[in-house]
């Protein structure tokens, strides 16, 4: 069952963030995970499986469209990456939101700021993990017929960042995300690792064949 397993390596070629831990006036990007659904719908943004549009679904739907692709990924996990300095950011409500009822009540109370600072992925940060049942690359060189190892993706706030994903030796934890498991099966047994956040709890360490067995559904 492993042949079904792609080992990949995530490599930051520039800085990039998310919302994630809070810091004083702001947000700070973990930087020893990317998600699974990150790294799985920058991938197929890379092999142009998503629509043109850039705007987003009114509603997410992530177990739908994580079903629909023909890869599925773990969780890619970083060690000793380094964090930026914490950068000013400006949130133009007037213009991007219109000041409706709601965000003038938010911002009113404190809880959306005009300017607030984020900390990002210092470029040259690595992350392990793996596409599990189909190779992203391999689908790149069926469809653009050329030899490739590598897919450069964009991720992060705004898509702002950029990262090349590269075939690798297999990384040593294979973890999957146990948010992810559990829209597609509530019941899903499996042993939770270290929390993070509500959306990303990775489970521990598991045997490639389990990997595959429990993301065998997901479609």
């Amino acid at each position: 069952m492993t042949e079904a397993i792609f080992p990949f390596r995530l490599t930051a070629l520039s800085s990039w963030a998310w919302h994630g831990l809070a810091v004083p006036s702001g947000t700070a990007t973990l930087n020893d995970v990317v998600t699974d659904t990150a790294v799985a719908f920058a991938a197929a943004a890379a092999l142009g499986m998503t629509p043109r549009s850039p705007c987003l679904p009114p509603a997410p739907d992530y177990r739908g469209h994580l079903a629909a692709l023909p890869f599925k990924s773990t969780l890619f996990l970083g060690r000793e990456n380094r964090l930026n300095r914490p950068l000013a950011r400006r949130l133009n409500l007037d213009a991007e939101c219109g000041m409706p009822a709601s965000i003038h009540t938010a911002r009113s109370s404190g809880n959306v700021k005009d300017y607030f600072h984020v900390q990002e992925v210092a470029a040259g940060a690595v992350f392990h993990g793996c596409f599990l049942h189909t190779d992203p690359v391999g689908i790149a060189r069926e469809a653009y017929g050329e030899t490739t190892d590598s897919l450069v993706v964009r991720l992060g706030l705004g898509r702002n960042g950029v990262g090349l994903l590269e075939r690798c030796a297999a990384p040593s934890d294979i973890c999957l995300n146990l948010h992810t498991a559990r829209l597609f099966d509530p019941h899903v047994a499996l042993a939770a690792g270290p929390y993070r956040l509500h959306n990303i709890q990775p489970s521990q360490p598991l045997k490639p064949e389990d990997a595959l067995r429990i993301t065998a559904g997901w479609s």
